[in-house]
């Protein structure tokens, strides 16, 4: 059987390394790795150049000769006949960026193929766990493939910021994030952010399942006069319909044993009715699949932006994310916390992610963001961290919440809100003092 033959271009290899030696002014133009080229000598003597520029040595066929020559790997990249032949054959030596071009696009193409492959003798082998090796692939190709622009200068972001000011002073506002529906929540967080993470926490029972889908029903509302925001929910813990059951019943207030004993009056089953109706006109797209991992959820937000355009997406909750089946829990939760953190930022929505707390927070031995179960990575990597703790019980027997902010990322953490559920709902509504 033939050989398959790997991409790659040998004569954009050579043209490329012969416009360096005529230009070499263009090496720190040039975002390419010695092994980015296909052949061995061609990437030897890449090496040998970038070695003689961060020396402060011209870079030409003599002075690449001599590097070679000390490493004793003259003659096994064709003597000084070959190097002096890229210099002589090159087409334009003004076309450096135009055959590294070249040369990166078929290095990128050989890496997809090699992790292709790694991948499928892993779906052969049985003993292998298919779900981690998928995201392992996915995240090395986005990690080593080169598919973005690079660094960039400070002024390329610096007219980013002065155009977003300038929208800003255009039409100013208060809430520039996505409105939620509650408004010291708004005021406090100015709306949830795309591109950023932000963790709610709390001891089991407290309602942090609850809260968040309440969030997420008020932007895919369009509070405070915003458009409606389309989002998704990932509900690992709880079945789809026991969560739009809860949102049903909060909603129309028509409580939830009502809605499964079927014992609703004339009044309920109006409410009940009319609100169905108009919920399910909102862009909110649900799952309750057990084991999804984040690179099943990256893939599905992927989609779901192409044909839905969805700007938000829970997580509830982080530990029950099938990522990382040999790791311990610390480390498992640090690879979903890092994975969770590249989702958010590379495909620009917001993510608010379900979590635990300790045992040491929920005794109060420690106080603040140490007080997340697992690694704490979690920590650093989350943009907002929010705790939903019991307060007090009032004297008509329901009881109080604290949502407390451990963290902003452009603020002092050191706002807090009271909140109290609704008798018989599973929701909240802020306490105004």
């Amino acid at each position: 059987m033939t050989e398959i033959q790997l991409p790659h271009s040998a004569k954009a290899e050579r043209a490329l390394l012969g416009a360096l030696l005529i230009n070499p002014e263009e090496l720190s133009q040039i975002d390419l790795m010695p092994s980015d080229f296909y052949e061995k000598n061609n990437g030897a003597i890449y090496s040998a150049m970038i070695a003689l520029d961060l020396q402060g040595v011209s870079v030409d066929v003599v002075s690449v000769m001599n590097a070679l020559q000390s490493m004793n790997k003259l003659d096994e990249v064709g003597g000084f006949d070959y190097l002096a032949g890229l210099a002589n054959d090159v087409p334009s030596s003004l076309n450096a960026q135009t055959y590294a071009d070249i040369v990166k696009d078929k290095s990128n193409r050989r890496k997809i193929i090699i992790k292709s492959q790694t991948l499928a003798q892993a779906a052969f082998d049985e003993s292998k766990d298919v779900l981690e090796a998928v995201s392992e692939t996915v995240e090395s190709l986005v990690s080593n493939v080169n598919i973005g622009e690079g660094a960039k200068p400070i002024s390329h972001v610096l007219n980013q910021l002065f155009d977003e000011v300038s929208s800003a002073m255009a039409n100013p506002k208060e809430i520039y994030g996505m409105a939620t529906g509650m408004p010291t929540f708004d005021k406090i967080t100015r709306g949830l952010q795309k591109k950023e993470v932000a963790i709610l926490a709390g001891e089991p029972g407290a309602g942090k399942s609850a809260l968040a889908v309440q969030l997420g029903v008020g932007m895919a509302k369009g509070a405070s006069g915003q458009s409606p925001h389309p989002g998704v929910i990932y509900e690992l813990e709880m079945s789809a319909l026991a969560t739009v059951r809860r949102v049903i019943a909060y909603e129309s207030r028509v409580q939830a044993y009502k809605l499964r004993s079927g014992k609703l009056e004339d009044d309920d089953v109006e409410r009940f009715t009319k609100t169905t109706e108009q919920l399910s006109t909102l862009p909110i797209f649900i799952s309750d699949y057990s084991n999804w991992t984040t690179m099943g959820i990256r893939a599905d937000i992927a989609k779901l932006q192409v044909k839905h355009g969805v700007e938000w997406a829970i997580v509830d909750y982080l530990a029950l994310l099938k990522d990382g089946y040999s790791e311990d829990a610390n480390e498992r939760s640090a690879i979903v916390s890092d994975r969770m953190h590249s989702i958010a930022k590379e495909l620009d929505i917001a993510i608010i992610a379900v979590h635990d707390l300790n045992k040491a927070s929920i005794t109060g031995a420690i106080q603040g963001q140490a007080g997340l179960a697992g690694s704490r990575r979690i920590m650093y990597n989350a943009d907002m961290i929010m705790f939903l703790k019991e307060a007090k019980t009032m004297q008509d027997n329901t009881k109080s919440f604290l949502l407390t902010w451990e963290k902003f990322r452009e603020d002092e953490p050191d706002r807090s809100l009271e909140l109290r559920r609704v008798p018989g709902y599973p929701t909240f509504v802020e306490v105004y003092r």
